[in-house]
């Protein structure tokens, strides 16, 4: 090259640029690829997926606590056909409906009772479950003190069984065991359960608490039936499963049964 000459001119040819996620090359002046609209919506895809599985779930838990309301209002109306009174073969009627209405559903919704039934938690909240049952116990039976002092009509569950024909043993099972797997599966599993996809766990067992209240259809005991609902769906949470709440509502049951047989004096 001749002294003097300038010298030519090196053009550098622009650095490649690769995808960092799915490692295609990127076109000239773009900044991402592709694949990332392609995550974004395939994201909002799966949440929307998720979304509709969980109201699907919702409804089927609605239709379960309406049926279960039908029943008991069936038998409510029953019941004042036979001048108001309250039978255990009607108890013993309604109770198998209700079992199989809560089979069946559970069945339905198989994933959302299987998993808090199937879930380990430390074996100290069985016991913390059957203390608490006394505190709930005695707030219910006070409160039913009340009421009969205001002119509501007490209840007398054992001394109808006898009555009728029925031993201990009947009245344990329709009382205590019954409702304890029952209504826990049914409300703390099919509904609590459900609704937790959809409102949040604390707003779930608010409204979870709430409809196991109306169930019962007895106005004078709504408040004590609701602080136990909601005891029973805070066990619900806190352990991740069935199992203590099961404990909790059968032993609440069982002093109701033991103090009409008077083996609780100090109530």
């Amino acid at each position: 090259m001749p002294l003097g000459d300038p010298e030519p001119e090196l053009v550098s040819a622009p650095l490649a640029r690769f995808c960092t996620r799915c490692g295609a090359s990127l076109a000239s002046g773009a900044i991402q690829c592709a694949c990332f609209s392609e995550q974004r919506e395939t994201g909002a895809s799966l949440d929307q997926k998720q979304y509709s599985s969980d109201l699907k779930a919702v409804r089927s838990a609605m239709w379960l606590y309406f049926t279960l309301l039908l029943v008991s209002l069936s038998f409510a109306i029953w019941a004042r056909a036979n001048d108001g009174t309250w039978s255990v073969s009607a108890d013993l009627i309604s109770s198998s409906v209700s079992t199989a209405v809560v089979a069946f559903w559970s069945f339905a919704a198989l994933r959302v009772v299987i998993e808090p039934l199937r879930a380990r938690f430390n074996l100290a909240w069985l016991l913390a479950a059957m203390l608490l049952a006394t505190p709930t116990y005695v707030a219910a039976h006070f409160t039913v003190e009340w009421l009969v002092a205001l002119g509501i009509q007490d209840v007398n569950y054992l001394l109808i069984f006898q009555e009728e024909g029925y031993g201990l043993g009947w009245a344990v099972l329709l009382v205590c065991v019954q409702p304890a797997i029952v209504e826990e599966v049914a409300f703390r599993g099919v509904v609590q359960g459900s609704l937790n996809g959809v409102l949040g766990s604390r707003q779930a067992l608010w409204v979870s608490a709430l409809m196991f209240a109306i169930l019962h259809l007895s106005i004078p005991s709504l408040p004590h039936l609701l602080a136990l609902g909601l005891v029973l769906g805070w066990f619900r949470n806190r352990t991740n499963s069935l199992v203590p709440g099961m404990f909790l509502h059968f032993t609440h049951n069982l002093l109701v049964i033991l103090h009409e047989a008077g083996e609780i004096p100090w109530v």
